[in-house]
Parts: C-alpha cells; structure tokens; sequence
C-alpha cells in the first residue's frame, strides 16, 4: 500500500510509536448488561506513524485482510479504527466506566508502563482507515473479534460474513492469490479465535453464492436443508420466480428462471419446437422444458472444479439469464396462445436484430 517511510519514524520504538496513537485516541465502549462486550479507539494519526504500522504489521495489520489497497498521502491525517481483543477486557477493570477514563488510562499506560499488555499491538485489530476519499475497511469490521472469541457467532453466519468479506476483495489485486487466500484467512482466524473452519472452507460455493446475492440486494428464502435458494424478478414483460443453485462436489453453480405459465396439453409440441429452435445458437445457458407438468424455464450454469467460483461470474450468469427469459417470455406467450413456433422465433430473431 505504502512505498516509503521518514526513516527517523521508522526506527522508532514500539512504546513510541504506542503513545503517539494512544495519546491521540478517542474510546467507544459497548456494554451489554454492564459487562464490557467492546472497546474500540480512534484516532488521527501522519502519515509517517501510519507506515510503519502498514510495514511492522502493528495492529493486525494485514494486506489481505483490506477490503482494497489504497495509497494515502501527506495532505491529511489518517484515521484508525481499532478494537481491542476481548482477551484484554478484564486488564481495563474499573476503567471502563465511561470513554473518557478509559482513553486517560490508555494515556497514562503509555507514558507510565509501555510494556503494559493493553499496549501490546498484538491484542488490538484495525477496523478501518480512512483519508477523505480514500479508504478501505479489514475483516475485524466484517467479524466481530467479541463474538468470535466468544464464540457467540453461529456457523451460519460466520459463514455469510466471509463469503461477504471474499467477495469484496475478489476483484482486489489479491485476485490471482484467492484460493490460497481463503486458507490463510482461515488459520489465521482459528489461530486467534479458536474457531472450527470446517464448515467454512467445506461450502466455497454455497459461501459465494449467498454472499453475491446478499451484496446485490436480492431479496431470497434459504431452501430449508438444500444449497439453493428462491427469489423472484420482476422483468419488463413478466415476473419469473428464480433459483440458484450450490453444488460442493463436483462444484457447480446453476440459476434458473421458471416461467410465469404452464403449457396446455394442446401446445406442448408446439412449445417444444419452439425450444429447440430457439435452443440453437445459444451460447450462454438454454431454455428447458418438462413434457409432463408443462414447465418452461430458463437455466444458466458453470462447472468451476478445478478452479474458483467468482462474484463476476454469478453475476454474469444470473443476469443474462433474466434477460434471455424476459426477452423471450412474450414470445413463448405467443406460442401458447396460438402463434407458430416457426413465426414465433422468426418475430424474436428479428427483435435480437434490431435492439
């Protein structure tokens, strides 16, 4: 992120470099039944003690656990958001009563016992940073180190929140090092938390797919006990219920959009020719039709084993799905209605031609 430290800032102390921050801080405290649950600071802070906390790592700092890398400038102060492990808690004891006492303990540890544990940048994780425009948030801001270390977050949504925190980072400059990246997340966070990762690292696609959704505002329902889930679009010509689908092994993700109408008895070959016709040529997904309950949808579906499963590639699929269905509802409603499957696709062949 940064290039470059003052060297007189780089060959500063860690108790130094502790009183700069701590001597400028403001405390935010959370309790919940009058029992500390977090502690967070924040604080303004040059440039020049902000790189040497990015190079030595200070704070938990590091580069993969940034939503996005960003390079700040001498213009302004940065400001940091940190918390602190919920492990340290009881060193505060009496100095939690409000933000002020603490912030004034910190201050008087930092200039009277440097070596003081709540000092320690090890028990403290960055939250944020932020210069004007600029700025990127960590995975602490994501999971919250409380609950963690409580172990009060449910697999389900420990889940959710690093498929979310994968996603934003997926069209990062750790990109290429994704797969690997998830690992070490991973250990890193059982290494400090203690947390069972099994069902996590177990479910990349189911983890990736709810995590799209949720960030593209998609209202859905979890299908109880399967990796799919149910939603609905509202297109231009008609409203489609949809599902996505996980498959684990082999990985595979699948999206379906299910036509708004049944096909009578009487025009099910006509459908079906119409399905075919229109079948041909299509590059990406294809219509599918059962015979027996009238059924008409349309399906887009990638196999990644071997590879990952990316935010991009949800996206895309889903999305051209909904349009191809849209586009061609209307002319499927023809179908039924009467029209010749023939007519039908000459009509939706000459509209591709013209938008």
């Amino acid at each position: 992120m940064q290039n470059s430290t003052n060297p007189e800032i780089e060959n500063s102390t860690a108790p130094h470099i502790a009183s700069q921050i701590f001597d400028r801080a403001i405390a935010t405290l959370t309790h919940d039944d009058n029992q500390l649950i977090e502690c967070d600071l924040i604080c303004q802070i040059p440039l020049d003690v902000y790189q040497i906390i990015e190079k030595q790592g200070l704070f938990n700092f590091k580069p993969e656990f940034c939503s996005q890398s960003v390079t700040f400038t001498t213009d302004s102060n940065i400001t940091l958001k940190v918390t602190l492990h919920p492990d340290r808690f009881p060193d505060l004891k009496e100095h939690t009563t409000t933000p002020e006492t603490t912030r004034q303990y910190l201050q008087e540890l930092s200039h009277n016992q440097p070596d003081d544990p709540l000092l320690n940048f090890d028990n403290w994780f960055i939250l944020s940073a932020q210069q004007g425009n600029l700025s990127y948030t960590t995975l602490w801001d994501t999971l919250n180190p409380s609950k963690l270390a409580a172990g009060e977050i449910p697999k389900a949504e420990l889940t959710e929140s690093l498929s979310k925190f994968f996603v934003n980072i997926a069209e990062t400059e750790f990109n290429k090092a994704f797969g690997q990246l998830g690992q070490d997340i991973l250990a890193d966070l059982s290494n400090l938390f203690l947390l069972d990762n099994q069902e996590v690292s177990n479910h990349p696609v189911t983890n990736i797919m709810v995590a799209f959704f949720t960030n593209d505002d998609w209202t859905f329902t979890k299908i109880q006990g399967k990796p799919i889930l149910q939603m609905g679009y509202q297109g231009e010509n008609g409203q489609f219920i949809c599902y996505a689908r996980a498959n684990e092994n082999p990985q595979q993700f699948a999206f379906y959009a299910i036509f708004p109408m049944l096909t009578p008895e009487d025009r099910k070959l006509a459908i079906a020719e119409f399905i075919t016709r229109a079948n041909y040529g299509m590059v990406i997904g294809n219509f599918e039709f059962n015979f027996d309950s009238g059924e008409i949808l349309y399906k887009t579906s990638i196999d990644v084993e071997g590879d990952r499963l990316t935010a991009a590639l949800i996206k895309r699929l889903v999305y051209t799905n909904i349009a191809i269905a849209d586009r061609y509802l209307p002319s499927i409603q023809a179908v039924i209605d009467g029209t010749s499957p023939t007519e039908a696709i000459q009509t939706i062949e000459q509209q591709n031609l013209t938008s």
